[in-house]
């Protein structure tokens, strides 16, 4: 998602999801956070250097 500039719905589909709002409410419940907002806040983080989401906890 991070190195990518397409959609959220383009990239839901791509991972096997068929619904966009069903991969944003998993994607929400696992990192807390939705997948736009996601997006936009580790561009921004990013380029400060800071890490702003805790590594994936699978």
């Amino acid at each position: 998602m991070l190195q990518s500039d397409l959609p959220v719905k383009d990239i839901a589909s791509q991972c096997g999801f068929q619904s966009v709002h069903y991969f944003t409410r998993i994607f929400t419940r696992r990192l807390g956070v939705s997948p736009a907002k996601f997006r936009r806040s580790q561009f921004t983080e990013g380029r400060s250097g800071k890490e702003h989401f805790p590594p994936n906890m699978s």
